[in-house]
C-alpha cells in the first residue's frame, strides 16, 4: 500500500504536520487541556512520530534487501562482480534468474527460518560495524558455515535437483548438513585473496551487474 506513495513524501508531510502541531502546543500549552486538545497532543507527540519512524523503517528495510545496497560498499565489489561470471555459483544463479536479480544477495544469504529475516538484519548491522571499524577479512568469510537449508529452500523438489546424479542418495545428508552443497558446487563467488583489500582501498574497479529498473528497461 505504502509503495504507491513516495516514502520521502509521506515522511515530509507527516513531519511538517507534527512540527506545526507540536509548535502550537509549545507556544500555547493551555490548549492541551481544552476540548480535543489531549487527543491532538497525542497525535502530535506520539502518533505522527510513530508514523514517521514506521514508514522510515519499512523503506530502509526494503532497501537493505536490494542487490545495489549490498554492493554499495567497496569491499563487496569483488563479490558483486562474480554475479557476471557464469563459472561461479553466484553467477549461474544470477545469469539464469534462479534468484531475483534485484534481491540476489539477500535471497541466498538470508536464513529461511521463522526469524531468518530478523537474523539477516542483525548480521547486516554487524557488517556495518566491521566496515566502519576497518576489520574486514580478506577474503571475506561468512560468520557461520553456509547451511544447505538455504539451497534446499528453492532446489529441493525441483526436477533438475531430483534428477541430478547423487542427489537422491544424499538428500538426508544434505538436510542434516553432513555433506555441504558447496563441496560439489563451487566456487560460490570465486573471489581471489587480495581483491577485497584492493577494493576497500579504492585501488581496483570492478564491473558490477546492471540491474533492471522498475519499468523493465535495461
Amino acid at each position: 500500500m505504502l509503495e504507491l506513495i513516495p516514502g520521502p513524501l509521506i515522511a515530509i508531510v507527516a513531519t511538517l504536520i507534527g512540527v506545526l502541531l507540536a509548535a502550537d502546543f509549545l507556544f500555547r500549552p493551555g490548549r492541551a487541556k481544552q476540548g480535543a486538545g489531549p487527543l491532538v497532543a497525542a497525535i502530535a507527540f506520539i502518533a505522527v512520530p510513530g508514523l514517521v519512524l514506521t514508514v522510515g523503517a519499512e523503506r530502509h528495510i526494503g532497501m537493505s534487501k536490494k542487490t545495489e545496497f549490498c554492493l554499495s560498499c567497496h569491499e563487496m565489489h569483488p563479490h558483486g562482480a562474480t554475479l557476471l561470471n557464469a563459472e561461479s555459483l553466484a553467477g549461474k544463479h544470477f545469469a539464469n534468474r534462479y534468484v531475483p536479480r534485484e534481491q540476489a544477495c539477500y535471497t541466498c544469504h538470508t536464513e529461511y527460518t521463522m526469524y531468518g529475516g530478523m537474523a539477516a538484519k542483525l548480521k547486516g548491522l554487524q557488517h556495518l560495524v566491521v566496515h566502519y571499524r576497518g576489520g574486514i577479512t580478506d577474503p571475506i568469510k561468512t560468520y557461520d558455515p553456509y547451511s544447505n537449508r538455504e539451497c534446499l529452500h528453492c532446489h529441493e523438489g525441483a526436477a533438475s535437483f531430483d534428477e541430478a546424479i547423487g542427489h537422491g542418495d544424499e538428500l538426508e545428508s544434505f538436510r542434516a548438513d553432513k555433506v555441504s552443497c558447496l563441496e560439489c558446487h563451487k566456487p560460490a563467488h570465486g573471489v581471489e585473496a587480495g581483491d577485497v583489500t584492493k577494493a576497500y582501498g579504492g585501488e581496483k574497479q570492478f564491473e558490477l551487474p546492471k540491474l533492471e529498473s522498475k519499468d523493465g528497461a535495461h
